[in-house]
């Protein structure tokens, strides 16, 4: 095999926890230090993550007669064994800024195996909770990757950037690289990882504001009587409590997380125990039981030092703060947790601890700052979850900000869908406030929140966004002509007549016309009513 080959066969055994493999592998001329760090990558893999910490620093002290690249192998390793494992000061050297400071490296590696070497570094760099130098790592994700005849990416390497833009808060971005992980997992037969990348994948579902399927993917990815028996099988457990624990169902992620060996989940790395963790303390304290909570705190005080948890257990901290009334020692914590996250590139860690700050801040009576943090959420978050959380918030404190530009349905209050039903249907302001019976001008205030969600300009192009969530309408009552067709399609799109009469180079006059005509013989009473008649049931002519 040659060295190009063995390098990615060695990264893909261990991505697996193929300890055997790598092993194997290793006899084939390898420098030792070079197989110590690929083997202390698999223990870590399985979830025997002392081992793997011994094993790596072996690999680093024995790495010090090698070049570059096995050092850098080595070192990345090493760090990447140190996530799995509580510090007891936080002074403490995993090697971070050794391997940091010898990135340059990366540019003298050959092109062949750079990608597993740069897999190597941001995994390390990501397990510690160092974010933004995993991102400055990774480079662009899009990067076709070129790799030499018989070598193949495994699912690990292609799940890596969407792992980092989910916690980063850019989980839509991640869906492409999610789809590529489970076909590449698919297809080389490897249940595991097919499994963790579909948790993967309903994690970033919610974050993008999808929410159904979660019972389903319960039940087609896990036994819940069943614990998981590694770290990969816990993290699959993780991704699913995550996805729970986004739109709300605390007491099914509590359910998922017991199982998976809360509150000291032992084959999870220390960033996933914390968050985990803080899961089970808002379960509790959502049903009252503080002393439970304060009981899973004490599993968390050991994780404080280590850089991949802190911001989570100074989260877990505040939650107890605020629920003993302890609220400027909550209010402070999480002050402090969000401006560690926001510079570590943790955005969405940072929005979760700022909805802690602002209930505190609120139950403080200081509303103008809280409203100031959950519209900070809403800025930068990205996840539809957490934003749907602070929205209700700010509803409570009287705050009802415009949804951002394309948030989509989920971003829309329950009234604000009955009015985009509605206006989907071709009624006009008037009608609908009569049939809610508000005024006008609160239905025109709704419609403006509705456009904004949805990403449209006009009335017309509302159906078009709405669809899965509309009743049928009923089949029009004559056939159009062609040119009719085409206009109503176009209608449909949100083009006004001036646009429309460019495209079909016509006049304005007869585009009127010819809408005047459409309403006529499908009974309608708008523009917005034809498009929801093109939207539900589209009759394509050939022109």
């Amino acid at each position: 095999m040659g060295s190009e080959a063995l390098y990615w066969e060695l990264a893909a055994a261990a991505s697996r926890g193929d300890i055997a493999r790598v092993q194997a592998l290793s006899n084939d001329g390898l420098h030792p230090a070079l197989g110590l760090a690929f083997t202390g990558g698999a223990e870590f893999v399985v979830g025997d993550f002392e081992r793997a910490v011994i094993t790596t620093e072996r690999a680093r002290i024995s790495s010090a007669d090698a070049g570059a690249l096995v050092q850098l192998f080595a070192l990345s390793f090493r760090v990447l064994a140190s996530a799995g494992v509580a510090w007891e000061d936080p002074t403490t050297d995993d090697g971070f800024p050794e391997l940091w400071g010898r990135r340059g490296a990366l540019t003298a590696i050959d092109h062949s195996i750079l990608p597993v070497a740069r897999f190597a570094m941001v995994e390390a760099a990501f397990a510690t909770g160092r974010f933004e130098q995993a991102a400055e790592v990774l480079g662009p994700v899009d990067d076709v990757l070129q790799v030499g005849a018989g070598i193949r990416p495994f699912p690990a390497l292609l799940l890596q950037p969407a792992r980092l833009m989910m916690f980063r808060g850019d989980a839509a971005a991640a869906r492409p690289h999610l789809d590529a992980a489970l076909r590449c997992a698919e297809d080389q037969g490897d249940d595991i990882w097919t499994r963790c990348v579909k948790a993967a994948t309903v994690f970033a579902a919610v974050q993008c504001g999808e929410t159904a399927g979660l019972d389903e993917a319960d039940r087609e990815l896990f036994d819940l009587s069943i614990a998981p028996s590694g770290y990969l099988d816990a993290a699959a457990f993780a991704f699913l409590a995550y996805a729970r624990a986004a739109v709300g169902q605390l007491s099914k992620a509590e359910e998922i997380l017991r199982v998976a060996g809360g509150p000291r989940f032992g084959y999870l790395q220390v960033a996933d125990r914390a968050l985990c963790c803080d899961i089970l303390i808002a379960a509790a304290l959502e049903r009252g039981d503080v002393a439970e909570a304060e009981l899973i705190v004490a599993e968390l005080l050991p994780l404080t030092a280590h850089p991949g948890a802190h911001v989570v257990v100074e989260q877990a901290f505040a939650r107890i703060d605020a629920a003993g009334g302890r609220m400027i020692e909550a209010a402070e914590r999480a002050a402090v947790a969000a401006a560690r996250a926001e510079l570590a590139g943790r955005y969405r860690d940072a929005a979760n601890v700022r909805m802690v700050r602002a209930r505190a801040l609120a139950a403080l009576g200081q509303s103008e700052q809280a409203v100031q943090e959950y519209l900070s959420t809403l800025a930068g978050s990205g996840d539809h979850g957490v934003e749907r959380q602070a929205l209700r918030q700010l509803r409570l404190l009287g705050r009802r900000p415009r949804p951002a530009l394309g948030s989509g349905w989920t971003a829309l209050s329950p009234r604000e869908r009955e009015v985009a039903a509605l206006v989907a249907g071709g009624q006009s302001n008037r009608v609908i406030a009569a049939t809610l019976f508000v005024s006008e001008r609160t239905v025109e205030g709704h419609v403006s929140r509705i456009l904004s969600a949805l990403g449209v300009t006009s009335r017309s192009g509302i159906p078009a966004r709405m669809l899965g969530h509309l009743d049928a309408a009923s089949p029009p009552a004559q056939q159009l002509t062609p040119r009719q067709q085409l206009t109503a399609e176009l209608v449909a799109t949100g083009l006004g007549n001036i646009e429309i009469a460019g495209r079909l180079g016509v006049s304005v006059k007869t585009v009127e016309k010819n809408i005047t005509e459409i309403l006529r013989r499908w009974q309608l009473t708008s523009r917005t009513g034809i498009a929801r008649m093109i939207i539900d049931a589209p009759v394509f002519s050939d022109l």
